[in-house]
């Protein structure tokens, strides 16, 4: 069993303004606190993300009226919109606009999703260097994202020479911070010595930290360690638990190695029934290596 493929995190901005705040919030903006109108603003931003589409439409003035007080959060937020199309039709080079804004203004996060749009040429033509240097301010100002991202692009070679130790000391900064990506790349880099020695107890403990934050991939790998012995007491029953746990969250790869676990006994009683069960749950989770197994 092979581990998954890294791909580049693209930033999904976090969501946690309650909607009932946003009526204080939009007089506290009529007031000229750019900062209420981005709160304001990303309050109806989550009510569309609820269902009320409708609630985009609100959610844009009030954006602009903080971006233009020079909210950095508004100015991503607005971003956010015209890169998603929400409310509005999809508008690459406003949202690259107004991702800069944000970043200029020390907003982290914007420079995390310019950086994005260089990376992919997308509403600007592709500059894997601006890329880079946008990754570079983002993670230097706080964007754990950003730090995950700048490392991905050490270990390809994007726009840099590759630098695995530098990637390496990226992914800790990420993962001491809780990102659960950091940490599932972190992970891989002990488990195969890339940029340093290889260290599977330290890797173990990575994919720990990845699967607390809900990296399935993470789970699914520790789960692997825990089959072999690797970095961790070998443990059946604990790797069937990691294993469940990346399944429930739609993880592919973990359902299919909790259907093997079923066909082979391992950690459980034998169960063809419910290892064809798994097995059809992963192929149609788009996990090919299943489908023959599902019918």
């Amino acid at each position: 069993m092979t581990n998954p493929t890294r791909g580049l995190l693209l930033l999904s901005p976090c969501t946690s303004v309650v909607s009932l705040a946003a009526g204080s919030d939009e007089l506290d903006c009529k007031k000229g606190k750019a900062a209420a109108c981005g709160f304001a603003g990303r309050a109806y931003i989550d009510k569309g993300q609820a269902g009320d589409e409708s609630a985009y439409a609100l959610a844009r003035p009030l954006l602009e009226k903080g971006c233009k007080g020079n909210d950095g959060a508004s100015c991503d937020d607005l971003g956010w919109l015209y890169d998603d199309g929400l409310g509005m039709d999809v508008d690459k080079k406003n949202a690259e606009h107004f991702y800069s804004k944000a970043c200029d203004s020390k907003f982290a996060r914007g420079c995390t999703n310019a950086a994005a749009l260089y990376l992919r040429g997308e509403g600007v033509a592709k500059d894997e260097k601006k890329a880079l240097k946008l990754f570079t301010r983002a993670c230097d100002g706080g964007s754990l994202t950003g730090c995950r991202d700048l490392g991905l692009m050490y270990i390809d070679g994007t726009g840099t020479p590759k630098d695995l130790k530098k990637a390496r000391e990226l992914f800790h900064k990420g993962c001491d911070g809780n990102n659960a990506g950091s940490c599932f790349d972190l992970g891989v880099m002990y488990a195969n010595g890339e940029g340093g020695p290889v260290d599977e107890k330290k890797a173990a403990q990575a994919y720990d930290l990845g699967c607390d934050g809900n990296s399935w991939s993470s789970c699914r790998n520790l789960a692997l360690l825990y089959l072999d012995g690797k970095g961790v007491k070998k443990d059946f029953g604990e790797a069937r638990t990691l294993l469940e746990k990346g399944c429930e969250g739609k993880h592919g790869a973990s359902c299919y190695d909790l259907a093997v676990m079923h066909q082979n006994g391992e950690g459980t009683p034998k169960d063809k029934d419910m290892a064809k069960k798994f097995f059809k749950v992963s192929c149609e989770l788009k996990y090919e290596n299943a489908c023959k197994y599902a019918k």
